[in-house]
This record gives C-alpha cells, sequence and structure tokens, in this order.
C-alpha cells in the first residue's frame, strides 16, 4: 500500500504542474479584453460617419479601417506580424470572394500610403464595405 502512495506522487506532481501551465496560457494568451473589442467597433462607427466627406478624410477612413482590420484579426488571434501576414493566414476564415475584396481593400490601402494615389467613389465604397464585413465577422 506504501509502494502505490509512492508511485502517485509523481502523477500528483504532474497533474498540477500541468493545471497550473494551463491556468497560465489562458491567462496569457487568450482573447484581448471585452473593451478592446468595443473599441475596435467604436473606431469603426467614428470612421464610417465619416466616409461622405471629403478626399481627404475618405483616404484616413481606408487607412484606419485597415489598422482596425489588423487589431480584429489580432483579437481573432489570427498570426502575423503585419495585417498582410495576417490576412494570409486568415484565407480559411473567410468565402474566396470576401477573402479576394479584403485583400483588394487592404492594397487599396497600401496604394494610398504609399503611392498617394486618388481613389474613385465605388473604390472607396466597396473597401469600406470588405473592411466592415471583414471587422464585424472577426469580431464575433
Amino acid at each position: 500500500m506504501a509502494k502505490d502512495k509512492k508511485e502517485m506522487i509523481p502523477l500528483i506532481i504532474a497533474s498540477v504542474v500541468a493545471v497550473i501551465l494551463i491556468v497560465v496560457l489562458v491567462l496569457l494568451g487568450g482573447r484581448p479584453n471585452k473593451q478592446e473589442r468595443e473599441n475596435i467597433y467604436s473606431s469603426l462607427n467614428e470612421c464610417l460617419a465619416k466616409r461622405g466627406g471629403g478626399d481627404a478624410e475618405r483616404r484616413d477612413c481606408i487607412i484606419k479601417m485597415d489598422n482596425l482590420l489588423g487589431r480584429s484579426m489580432k483579437y481573432a488571434l489570427v498570426r502575423g506580424e503585419t495585417v498582410g501576414e495576417r490576412l494570409k493566414n486568415a484565407k480559411t476564415l473567410f468565402n474566396r470572394d470576401d477573402y479576394n475584396g479584403i485583400w483588394e481593400a487592404h492594397k487599396l490601402r497600401n496604394r494610398i500610403v504609399h503611392e498617394d494615389v486618388a481613389m474613385a467613389s465605388g473604390e472607396f465604397d466597396r473597401a469600406v464595405k470588405y473592411f466592415q464585413l471583414a471587422i464585424r465577422r472577426l469580431l464575433k
């Protein structure tokens, strides 16, 4: 009987260590808090309210929505350092048409930032549609 108890001690210690590791991983590696989700939605709504403005406001809106997309993917625990990397890792989260639309919206942001291009009204509306779709889906 004493021998059985001695054999159980390592098993008990291993179980306790496993439980502690699981608790630490859940506390450190879980989704950001609910406040981050609410902040993203609030910023999205602010941006959408300004979309009827001039060209500069629309450009800012695209840049901000791309940033919100990145934050949303991070919230959804999509791996990657940049929005582009995270998008590559999020391919399975969207159907093909939506995924391609989201990529086009991200590429529009890159052209605005790096090439200072003008954007057509339809291009802006399409980008907003896909940014909004992606952000809302990721935050569910």
